[in-house]
């Protein structure tokens, strides 16, 4: 094949451009596997412009610009496929334009993961077309090597049967694809590109495996300096991030620097790896340079996810925390588990040995038949859906032996035009008043600090509205109080004096039996407004102390 001499000449010339143009043309003659398997190694390897901008609008603009001007441009594929989903960039639009480059060997990969994730997420609004649109763009790839991922994808018993049916349409159009074998000639011009291909795997090799031992032993920083070192030799930028982070986790109460968060703006998603795909953007982690927290959005995961390196560095989970992957996952560093996992499966699985780093956990206790009579050895434990005798229950029980913290949710009381109302059912969703008055006097006192966050939080690794932390004083009493605010969608209308109002008269009912009162972390709310109101409001309580920050 004449494409592949050029591609060879193009390579010497050091005209990549030319050369990826005359190897995607000798594959789409062939449909070759191993011509596939080289287009796509050089094409990784080929520098490319990057995107333009840091904030995900500016970056959504580069992208179309660069789609629309590049018009099936191979070397500009590898740039906007690593670009990921978000709002700015809705998938739908993103299909139809990557679809310039039809046919295409990488293309094709990409839109097999991308048909992988999708599954996995199909619940999300949307998903029915995109999966769709993916389906029809992987079609058109006419790419015989992802015929065994299909196959397996199609044997899931639990897609519709329209998705079913889709997918085996693909796979029916794959298997009568014919292939071209090479000749002699043909070989003899692939020799120079294949040498250069197993250079690069060697490489990728390297790479994976320097990855391997910082998820081998996530707790050590010399595997990370390792593989920052080696990322920074080859001109990653992700090296020099892991080093920052690296040197700020030394200086606890450090700031990160303008370097470390324009890098992170830039690189969050590609950085959080095959986990973006399933991790709410919201509340991501990242320490020492790699995730460390998270919120599970996706039902379900597959085998691929689920045995994924990149859990080994979390620390915090929270959210649909599926059951296959506490049994299967890297958890071992998981610290901190919040979300749906029941109270009973959780005693189960420690029993079993998984999980037993945990020291941080969420429950429910609306299940009345569950037993509080195994010892849990936790830090902390948040509960929700928890009537008053079942708190009694649960405190007075071995599952409290050693806790140091409890934490709650209540209900906040609301202010009217004229008094305050409050709305919320008394048993299940108890005001913030009955919550304090109820366990100031039955909290064990091995338990140092109550937690009481507002009930509408629907992820308690990003609360809502006013969250209340309460420390003992010199006299046992839960008298000390720390407030953090958190922006809360349904206060967005209330000016900023409104929404101070709103945490200082639900602190009212308390004002008899606190000491100290400091205000924490504010977020959006304003901090001058509030201690305005603070200072009003402990007006005639000289004795109180008010720690404004």
């Amino acid at each position: 094949m004449r494409s592949l001499a050029s591609a060879a000449t193009a390579m010497t010339r050091a005209e990549p451009r030319e050369m990826a143009e005359q190897l995607r043309r000798a594959w789409r003659d062939s449909k070759d596997p191993s011509l596939a398997g080289i287009y796509e190694l050089l094409l990784s390897a080929t520098p490319s412009e990057a995107l333009e901008g840091d904030d995900p609008s500016e970056r959504a603009r580069a992208w179309r610009e660069r789609a629309m001007r590049a018009r099936g441009e191979p070397l500009e594929l590898p740039v906007l496929l690593a670009e990921p989903s978000h709002p700015d960039l809705p998938e739908i639009e993103r299909l139809q334009l990557l679809g310039r480059w039809t046919p295409d060997p990488l293309l094709a990969g990409a839109m097999v993961e991308r048909l992988r994730l999708a599954l996995v997420t199909r619940e999300r609004v949307g998903a029915a077309q995109i999966i769709a649109d993916t389906i029809r763009l992987l079609a058109a790839q006419r790419d015989p090597r992802q015929l065994d991922t299909l196959e397996l994808l199609a044997r899931d018993a639990r897609l519709s049967s329209d998705l079913t049916r889709q997918l085996q349409a693909v796979i029916a159009g794959l298997r009568s694809v014919s292939l071209t074998p090479l000749d002699a000639s043909a070989r003899a011009a692939l020799a120079p590109l294949e040498q250069r291909a197993r250079a690069l795997r060697s490489e990728q090799a390297v790479r994976a495996a320097l990855l391997e031992a910082v998820h081998a032993d996530p707790d050590a920083d010399e595997p990370r300096l390792v593989y920052a070192d080696w990322l920074t030799s080859h001109g990653d930028p992700r090296g020099e991030f892991i080093t920052l982070q690296l040197e700020r986790s030394g200086r606890p109460m450090a700031a990160p620097s303008a370097r470390e968060r324009a890098l992170l703006r830039r690189h969050e998603a590609e950085w959080t790896g095959v986990l973006h795909s399933v991790l709410s953007p919201e509340g991501r982690v990242f320490e020492r340079g790699f995730i460390a927290a998270g919120s599970i959005e996706a039902s379900r995961l597959d085998r691929d996810l689920i045995r994924a390196g990149s859990w080994a560095t979390l620390r915090g989970l929270d959210g649909h925390v599926p059951i296959q992957l506490v049994f299967s996952g890297r958890l071992d560093r998981l610290r901190t588990l919040y979300g749906f996992l029941s109270f009973e499966r959780f005693v189960q699985i420690r029993a079993s040995g998984r999980l037993e780093a945990v020291e941080d956990y969420e429950c429910s206790l609306a299940d009345y038949n569950v037993r509080f009579d195994t010892p849990l050895g936790l830090r902390s434990l948040l509960v929700r859906q928890a009537l008053d005798e079942r708190l009694r229950a649960l405190l007075g029980s071995p599952a409290c032996a050693g806790l140091e913290q409890l934490g709650v949710y209540y209900e906040p009381e609301r202010i009217g035009s004229a008094s305050r109302r409050w709305t919320g059912d008394h048993r299940e969703r108890a005001s913030l008043r009955a919550r304090y008055q109820l366990l100031s006097v039955e909290l064990p006192p091995h338990i140092q600090r109550l937690r009481m966050l507002d009930a509408e939080t629907s992820r308690a690794s990003r609360p809502l509205g006013c969250e209340l932390n309460f420390e003992r004083d010199a006299d046992g009493r839960l008298s000390r109080v720390r407030l953090d605010l958190h922006p809360k969608p349904s206060e967005a209308h209330l000016s900023d004096h409104a929404r101070a109002r709103e945490v200082v008269g639900m602190l009212e009912p308390l004002l008899g039996q606190l000491t100290r009162v400091t205000l924490g972390d504010v977020g959006d709310y304003d901090r001058d407004a509030l201690a305005e109101q603070l200072r009003a409001w402990t007006h005639d309580r000289p004795d109180l102390e008010l720690v404004l920050g």
